[in-house]
């Protein structure tokens, strides 16, 4: 499955949604997370 998950807000807000991103990866989905710009280093 495919899975896009889009979030904004502070990285509190944001860090839930990347470990759930994860969780999902484990399972072998396919996930896109999108937020704001300043997120993008703290996801690769």
């Amino acid at each position: 499955m495919r899975v896009t998950i889009l979030t904004i807000g502070s990285r509190g807000d944001v860090q839930p949604y990347i470990a759930l991103g994860l969780g999902l990866q484990a399972c072998g989905h396919q996930v896109r997370l999108a937020s704001m710009a300043p997120f993008e280093k703290s996801f690769l």
